[in-house]
This record gives structure tokens, C-alpha cells and sequence, in this order.
């Protein structure tokens, strides 16, 4: 990533692309990984105060000086001891994106069923409650990405699983939470073909999509794992990128 303002902050939004790989060992002791703890509603409400007297600030228009002058830099914190799952596992990658996002501290998932996800989802409804978190099965892929901007909202790390027909439905609220600068994380396990697609068959054609599929112009960071371990790993990293740019990732 390049350096970032205030300013550029708001010009980043963020889409996390996961396809499904072979099962193979996945070693998840993620307890020294960097973790951005999520905010109070009350901090969240004056930082966004403050990052628009920056981005005022820093703004061309009146300091070109000032402009990429601030580097935005991640807290190091401990994982959330609650939802790290140590040691080596045998894991597909539905499965580890799972419990990187537990290690990361997500406790708000909402979802509703569609293949290749489902797994992601089964794994994390079985694994959040001895965590401490809420696993919720919306109706539909609509009402599961609003529960997540209300969860973002209450304070919460929130995170949910589609497929690329689930992910049309939800492109109009990941416009709105870009707008209100929400953080989330939305994992899309692609299938292959137009429609409705062919559910057993994985495929990587949904990037035009995650760019550029909702309304406005608005730039977005892709993170596309090659293995079960990246899956993992890059769950953790998408949190991160979400709580440090205030963006859907």
C-alpha cells in the first residue's frame, strides 16, 4: 500500500476475494500477529471528526505541501486469545478463512447459505459461541450485508461469506458503507460461469465486479489468497486494512 492521508483513506475501499483451494495443513498459532482492535462508537464518531479536519486539512485546495505527508501505521496488539486456534490443522480454505477471522476478532457474522460458502459460515456458526460472538442466518444476502453495517455500527469486528450472485444483492449497502466509511469484511468464494453460475466449479472472474459493481467512483483494495494458509492469513490482514482505512475490505 502506498502511503495514505486522511484524505486517501477516503478514496480506499477494500473487497476481500477468497477462492476455495484444496484442503492442506494450515499452521494457525496467530497470537504475535499485528490485530487493529475495533473501536467504540464513541472513539469511531470522533475519529471520523477528526479525519475530516484532516482531509480538509491535507486536502490540494489548500496545502499541496501537506499532501502524503502522514503515514497511517497499525497498533501492534495481542490476537484475541478466544478465537486463535493453535497449533497445524487440516483445513480447506473455507475453513481457515473461518478461524482467521476469529483470530482477528471478528464476534458478528451474518450470512445466508450459498455455494461454495456455506463452509465458512458452518465453521464459524460452530466455532463463535465459545468466542463470544454471534452467528446470525439472515433471508437473503441483502438483509445479511445491512446486519453488518448495523454490527459495524454497534461496535462490533463483522464479517460475512457469499458468491457471486449473493454479492449482486449486496452491492447497493457495500456503496453504503464505502460512503459512511464502515468497516467489514466481505469474502466472496467465486464460482465459475455467468448467472447463477456453476457452483462446483471455482473460477477468479468476479474482480471486475468487486472493483467496480457498485455505484460512484470509489477505489477498492482486492486480497486474492493462492492456498488454505493465505486464506487464513489474509483474513487476519483484511481486518486490519478495514479497521486502518474504515472501509469495507
Amino acid at each position: 500500500l502506498s502511503p495514505s492521508t486522511s484524505l486517501g483513506a477516503r478514496d480506499a475501499a477494500s473487497a476481500s476475494i477468497i477462492a476455495r483451494p484444496m484442503p492442506s495443513p494450515c499452521h494457525l498459532n496467530i497470537t504475535p500477529r499485528d490485530i487493529i482492535p475495533r473501536s467504540s462508537n464513541r472513539r469511531m464518531i470522533a475519529g471520523i471528526v477528526i479525519s475530516a479536519r484532516r482531509s480538509v486539512r491535507n486536502s490540494p485546495f489548500t496545502s499541496p505541501a501537506r499532501r502524503n505527508t502522514r503515514r497511517m501505521r497499525m497498533r501492534k496488539t495481542a490476537a484475541d486469545p478466544k478465537g486463535v486456534l493453535e497449533g497445524s490443522h487440516f483445513l480447506d480454505g473455507d475453513h481457515a478463512l473461518a478461524e482467521g477471522a476469529l483470530a482477528a476478532g471478528c464476534r458478528f457474522f451474518a450470512g445466508y447459505p450459498i455455494t461454495p460458502s456455506t463452509e465458512t459460515a458452518e465453521r464459524f456458526a460452530e466455532r463463535c459461541p465459545a468466542a463470544g460472538g454471534l452467528f446470525i442466518q439472515m433471508e437473503d444476502e441483502i438483509a445479511s450485508i445491512a446486519a453488518l453495517v448495523g454490527g459495524a455500527w454497534g461496535g462490533r469486528k463483522v464479517m460475512t461469506v457469499t458468491s457471486g450472485p449473493g454479492l449482486s444483492l449486496m452491492m447497493e449497502n457495500i456503496g453504503l458503507a464505502v460512503m459512511t466509511e464502515t468497516p467489514m469484511v466481505i469474502a466472496d468464494v467465486q464460482r465459475a460461469g455467468p448467472s447463477t453460475g456453476l457452483p462446483t466449479l471455482p473460477a477468479q472472474q468476479d474482480m471486475m465486479q468487486i472493483r467496480w459493481g457498485s455505484h460512484g467512483d470509489y477505489r477498492i483494495i482486492a486480497l486474492c489468497p493462492d492456498s488454505p494458509q493465505e486464506c487464513n492469513d489474509l483474513a487476519v490482514e483484511a481486518f486490519n486494512l478495514s479497521e486502518t482505512y474504515r472501509v469495507p475490505v
